[in-house]
Formats: structure tokens, C-alpha cells, sequence
């Protein structure tokens, strides 16, 4: 019903009639106690509490999908994986691993999810996700984990006619006054801010960002400067106005693969990592 905003087009489409849904929302809030729609002339909106039902109900149908997903094997491995992952060009050590997986069992299915690493660690909490891949700084102690052998890099991104685009690193003085663009994490703030602070620059924080190619745009109608990792936007190849350069005193940052501690894994999930493993230690 909340999909069309409508009784009558939801009663269309359910094959019921509108009276039946409309008590069908009375008994649902008079059990929960709480009001959970807003019922307009022409439309029907969501509370609070209604969207907060909305999402957890969205949670269970995805975790209920997932779930017969893992129990229908017909003999061969098949399935289906779910990857929340932070922006890294790290992911490749991922992706390999898929293609070869794919390639030995065509019937298992990848699901991956962009996020930044709170919304990813929210998301393995609750059992939607079955692995995690995240940029540090971020807490991992409540997980198990594998470290990639390769570091993310911190630098800027700016427009290539900027002053900046022109040198191989940026120190912090040089972005003294300018308009900075930063993610919204609060432990990525930090590590950037001390980083400033190295020569004494406070940083002009404009705007934040949780996923990295809106900050492109804004970089790109010159409303600032961006922090990013590298590796990144040099994937967008509309953003080739945009150069990348590297901060100096470096910032590297780990990146890991989290999974829930003691987790029980489907036989695909668990082969997948397996098979990661494998790759990593071959590369060390």
C-alpha cells in the first residue's frame, strides 16, 4: 500500500477491497500502539514510526530472501553472497576472486552494496550482509577480519586548472582558507583534521560526503576541494576535468574484510571465503 501512497490503487492491485485494507491498517496499529499513517485527501504518508516499520519489514523480506536462497541446493553450489563494501580501489582483490568463483560455479549469485563503513557494519550486524570491505579508520574489533596487502592513499581531489592540480603532493598549508569537502565519518575526519594540524591549519569544512562521486560534481562546479583516496575517480570518465594529488606527510589506510565473529556461514559464503584466503596468501 505504501508503494502507491494509495488505498484504492493498492486495493487494485492487491485484488482486495479498500474497506478490507483500510482495517487491515486500523488492527496493525492498534497492535503496535502506535500511528503509523498519515491518511490525506488524496494520499497516504508514513510516520516516524511508520517508516521505522517500513524499513525493519524491508530487513526481514531481504534476510527472509537470503535465507531460502541458501537452503535451495540441488546439488551443485549455488546461492547467493552479499558484499557491502566502502569505495577502494582495494576491491579488485574481491572482484578476481568473483570472476574465477563465477567462472567454477556459475549458479552462485553476487550481490554487492555501497556504502560508507558504518552503514556496511550496521548492515552485517544484522545478518543482510555476509562480508564487509572497509577503508580504516574504523572500529573492526567486534569482527573477524583478513587485511589486503595493499593501502588506500589519501589526497585531494581539485579541477585540473586549480593551482593545486599542477604539484606531486599537498602539504597543509596549502590548503589554508580553502573550501574543503570531507567524509562524513567521524573517525576519517579526525585522522584529516590532525593531519592539518600537523602546521597548524584549521580546516574550512563545507560540505561532507558518505559515497565519493557527489563530491566529484561539487569539486567539479568548483564549490571546493575534495579529501578522497585514489584510485577512485579515475574510474569516472565523465570527471576528467579532476586531478588526484596525494598528501604530504602521506595518510595511507588499511583496508579489511569483516565478517561477523563465530558467524555460520552458508556452504557458498563459506567456500567464497575460502577462496579469498587462499588468493590473499598468494600474494603476500
Amino acid at each position: 500500500m505504501i508503494e502507491y501512497r494509495s488505498i484504492s490503487h493498492a486495493a487494485q492491485f492487491l485484488h482486495i477491497s479498500q474497506p478490507a485494507i483500510s482495517r487491515q491498517m486500523k488492527e496493525l496499529e492498534s497492535e503496535l500502539g502506535v500511528t503509523l499513517f498519515i491518511r490525506g485527501n488524496r494520499q497516504i504518508e508514513l510516520t516516524e514510526a511508520g517508516l521505522l516499520l517500513k524499513k525493519q519489514a524491508q530487513e526481514i523480506d531481504a534476510l527472509v530472501s537470503k535465507t531460502k536462497n541458501t537452503f535451495s541446493d540441488d546439488g551443485d553450489l549455488n546461492g547467493d553472497i552479499y558484499i557491502g563494501a566502502a569505495e577502494t580501489h582495494v576491491m579488485k582483490y574481491i572482484t578476481n576472486v568473483v570472476r574465477s568463483f563465477h567462472e567454477n560455479h556459475p549458479k552462485v549469485r553476487f550481490h554487492f552494496y555501497s556504502a560508507n563503513a558504518d552503514d556496511v557494519k550496521e548492515t552485517i550486524d544484522k545478518g543482510i550482509m555476509d562480508f564487509g570491505v572497509l577503508v580504516a579508520p574504523t572500529n573492526t574489533t567486534r569482527y573477524d577480519k583478513l587485511t589486503f596487502p595493499e593501502k588506500d592513499t589519501w589526497g585531494i581531489l581539485v579541477k585540473n586548472n586549480d593551482p593545486l592540480a599542477s604539484l606531486k603532493t599537498v602539504k597543509p598549508e596549502d590548503l589554508a582558507n580553502r573550501p574543503l569537502i570531507i567524509s562524513e565519518q567521524k573517525k576519517v575526519q579526525k585522522t584529516l583534521e590532525e593531519w592539518l594540524n600537523l602546521n597548524g591549519v584549521t580546516g574550512n569544512f563545507i560540505a561532507t560526503y558518505n559515497l565519493l562521486y557527489n563530491a566529484t560534481l561539487l569539486v567539479s562546479s568548483e564549490v571546493g576541494i575534495a579529501f578522497a583516496l585514489d584510485k577512485i575517480v579515475t574510474k569516472y570518465k565523465t570527471r576528467d576535468s579532476l586531478t588526484f594529488v596525494p598528501l604530504q606527510p602521506a595518510v595511507k589506510a588499511n583496508v579489511d574484510l569483516i565478517w561477523k565473529k563465530n558467524a555460520i556461514f552458508s556452504p557458498v559464503a563459506s567456500k567464497f571465503l575460502n577462496c579469498l584466503k587462499k588468493s590473499l596468501k598468494q600474494k603476500v
